[in-house]
C-alpha cells in the first residue's frame, strides 16, 4: 500500500513545526524560578551594621546595600546577575533583638549628698536604686532598661560602670581654744578625718596656726592645712535658764499642760566673742541634755534651736525625748531673751558678756524661730 497525496503533503508541516518548536525552546535561556534562593542565618541587629556587610552567595547582591536591617522587617531585595539572567527578588533575612549596651557614663567628683538618682542615664535606662550614696571604692551600680526601640530587649538588671573621684577635703575653719580648760592641740577637736601633726604641742594665748593632715580616704585625697587656733580666756560668767511656761490652748496638742523649770539658773564661764548660740550648746552639752538645732554659732550663720530633749518632766513623769516646734499647739516653740529682752534677731547674731543673763523659753504665743 502506498500512502496518498494528503497524506505527503501533511508530513513535512508536521516534521516542519516540530523542528520550530524545538529550536525555540533551545533559544529560551535559563529559567529565573531554576534559581534557588539563598537561605541566610540569623543576625543579631546592631545599628551600624548594613546589609552589604551579610554576605550573599554568588550571583546575588543586596540592592540596597546601605540599608540596615531591623527586626521589624523580614526580608530585603537582592539583584541576581549570571549567565545572562538578570532578576530581582526577596531575600528572607531574620534580625534578632540585640542586648543594650551598658551606657557609658563620665566620671563624677565624690559628694557626700550626691546619690545616683543625681546621675543622669539615656532614655530607657532606670537606677534599680536611685537613693545609694555614690563612693569611690564601688565601680559599678545596677540598672535597668526598658526598651521603647523594637530592636533591643528589655532587661531588669545591667551593671552599669561610674567612676567616683575621691575629692580633697575641706580644711578645718579657724578654732577656739578655751585656755582654761585646753592645753595643747590634743584638747582642740578637729573636724572628722584631720589630725594634728604635733598634738602634744602647746597652746599660745593668741591665734596662731598650727600643722594639721588629712590621711586618704574611701572618698577623700590626703591633705594637709595650716589651721588657726585662737586662745581665749574665760571672760567671767553667764547663767542660763531653759523654761517652759506657755500657757496651752490646744487640748490637743502633744503637751497640752506646761512643764515648768526644765534648767534653772546655771552658771558657765564665758569667753571673749562667743555668742548666745555658741553658749548654749556648751550649756546644753554640760546640763546633759540634747538638742536640734539649724544654722551655725557664728555671726551670719542663722542659728535655730527646734527642739531641746532628755530631760525629766514631774508633770508628765516621764522624761522627755523631744519638746519642740507646735508640741504645745499651733505657733509654739522656742525664743531666747537676753538680759529680759526677747531678741529679735537669730542668736548667732549676739556676743555675751561677763554676768549676761539667757533664757530659752518654750511659748505658745510669740514663737517668731529665735
Amino acid at each position: 500500500m502506498f500512502p496518498n497525496t494528503k497524506t505527503k503533503r501533511v508530513l513535512p508541516l508536521l516534521l516542519a513545526c516540530i523542528l520550530l518548536i524545538s529550536l525555540a525552546a533551545c533559544n529560551k535561556g535559563p529559567d529565573p524560578d531554576s534559581v534557588a534562593t539563598p537561605q541566610l542565618s540569623p543576625v543579631v541587629y546592631s545599628p551600624g551594621r548594613t546589609l552589604g556587610e551579610i554576605p550573599l552567595p554568588a550571583g546575588w547582591t543586596w540592592s540596597n546595600a546601605n540599608t540596615v536591617p531591623t527586626v521589624d522587617a523580614s526580608s530585603y531585595l537582592a539583584n541576581y546577575s549570571s549567565d545572562g539572567l538578570q532578576f530581582e527578588r526577596n531575600i528572607p533575612l531574620e534580625v534578632q533583638k540585640a542586648a543594650p549596651t551598658a551606657p557609658n557614663l563620665p566620671p563624677v567628683n565624690y559628694s557626700p549628698l550626691k546619690t545616683l538618682g543625681g546621675i543622669a542615664l539615656p532614655s530607657g535606662w532606670a537606677w534599680l536604686a536611685p537613693q545609694t550614696a555614690l563612693t569611690a571604692s564601688k565601680k559599678s551600680y545596677d540598672a535597668s532598661y526598658t526598651s521603647s526601640d523594637g530592636n533591643y530587649k528589655s532587661v531588669s538588671s545591667v551593671p552599669v560602670k561610674l567612676t567616683v573621684l575621691p575629692i580633697d577635703p575641706a580644711a578645718p575653719p579657724m578654732l577656739t581654744a578655751h585656755l582654761d580648760e585646753q592645753k595643747t592641740l590634743e584638747d582642740v577637736p578637729l573636724p572628722e578625718g584631720w589630725q594634728w601633726l604635733s598634738p602634744d604641742q602647746k597652746l599660745s594665748a593668741e591665734a596662731k596656726q598650727y600643722d594639721a593632715v588629712f590621711p586618704a580616704q574611701e572618698n577623700y585625697n590626703a591633705r594637709e592645712a595650716k589651721v588657726w587656733v585662737e586662745g581665749v580666756e574665760p571672760q567671767g560668767e553667764v547663767v542660763i535658764s531653759i523654761i517652759d511656761d506657755g500657757e496651752r490652748n490646744d487640748p490637743h496638742a502633744k503637751y497640752p499642760q506646761p512643764m515648768g523649770i526644765i534648767a534653772g539658773s546655771f552658771g558657765l564661764r564665758v569667753y571673749s566673742g562667743e555668742t548666745i548660740a555658741a553658749f548654749t550648746l556648751r550649756a546644753i552639752a554640760a546640763l546633759e541634755l540634747k538638742c536640734e538645732y539649724a544654722g551655725g554659732t557664728g555671726k551670719g550663720e542663722n542659728f535655730y534651736l527646734s527642739a531641746i530633749g532628755g530631760f525629766y518632766s514631774a508633770v508628765y513623769q516621764d522624761t522627755i525625748d523631744w519638746l519642740g516646734e507646735n508640741d504645745g499647739g499651733p505657733m509654739s516653740g522656742w525664743v531666747v531673751l537676753l538680759n529680759g529682752w526677747e531678741i529679735d534677731n537669730s542668736a548667732s547674731e549676739f556676743t555675751l558678756s561677763a554676768d549676761d543673763e539667757i533664757v530659752w523659753r518654750f511659748t505658745c504665743y510669740s514663737w517668731d524661730g529665735f
